[in-house]
């Protein structure tokens, strides 16, 4: 199964822990990510190229929704979730990816607090 975040066409694919393909844009990664090269460097990734990456499809597919500025329902993931999704946007030096996290890692921290708090 292919997993396409947007629906131009992509240049590469990334392959989850669990086998989901997903169809991606090596600029937008390049760009959102450090880790990723861009076409114009030395290492660049050939059209078409499968990248292996160890998080599972559910957090490859929030990660790169983030990044594609597309809506996700990171609001109601639990903890759990959303550090697993935190730790790959770390991982891949994602930035907007890891702020966004941030925050809404701390707005559960404060509802739990509150909510055990009574």
């Amino acid at each position: 199964t292919i997993v396409s975040i947007n629906k131009t066409p992509s240049d590469m694919t990334l392959c989850s822990s669990d086998g989901i393909l997903f169809a991606v844009h090596q600029d937008t990664l390049s760009t959102e990510s450090c880790i990723f090269p861009g076409r114009s460097d030395i290492n660049v990734i050939h059209t078409g190229e499968t990248i292996y990456l160890s998080e599972d499809g559910q957090v490859l597919e929030t990660v790169l929704s983030l990044i594609y500025n597309k809506a996700t329902a990171i609001r109601s993931f639990s903890i759990a979730e959303l550090l697993a999704v935190s730790g790959a946007a770390w991982k891949y030096g994602m930035y907007r990816a890891k702020m966004l996290c941030s925050v809404f890692l701390r707005y559960v921290n404060v509802i739990s607090v509150l909510y055990f708090w009574e």
